[in-house]
Formats: structure tokens, sequence, C-alpha cells
């Protein structure tokens, strides 16, 4: 599907009235269409894909730098405002 495709389908079914959490696939698709294992055995083993990445996509650098940062505190503030929501109601 890619971006920002990906993430437009996921913001179409919080409009329609979906109230889990949803996850999109990043890179999958690409990353799979020329071999499943797209990283190598000591990429998986060491937790390095995201540096793998920024290695062997260039152009990725910026992205993947604001993603690494961004979404874990994002992830975090989202998460503490839906069960606090949830706790009001």
């Amino acid at each position: 599907m890619g971006s920002p495709l990906q993430e437009r389908f996921a913001a179409d079914l919080r409009d329609a009235g979906y109230r889990g959490i949803g996850f999109t696939c990043g890179g999958f698709l690409h990353q799979t269409t020329s071999d499943i294992n797209y990283y190598p055995a000591w990429i998986n083993r060491y937790n390095l894909r995201a540096f793998y990445r920024i290695y062997r996509e260039k152009g990725l650098v910026g992205r993947l730098y604001n993603v690494l940062l961004q979404f874990p505190a994002l992830f975090t503030l989202d998460t503490l405002r839906s069960r606090l929501g949830r706790r009001k109601g």
C-alpha cells in the first residue's frame, strides 16, 4: 500500500468509527519484493533494523530519524489520553 496511503487508510478507519489501535506496516511490501528475508540474520539478532534501513535505503535518514524520536513520545501520549478518556466516561 505504501505511505501515505496506509496512513490515510488508518485515518479513514478512525473516521468511520473504529476506536482500536491501528499500526501501519511501514516498508514491509517494498522490503519483501525481492526476498522475504530483507534483513541479515545478525541485524535481526541485535535488533538493528532501523540502522540497517538507514544504511541500505538512502534518503530515509531524515524520515527515520524523526520516527525514531517522535513515535515513542507520541504513542505514549496517545495511549495515556486514550486510557484517561475512558476512565472519565
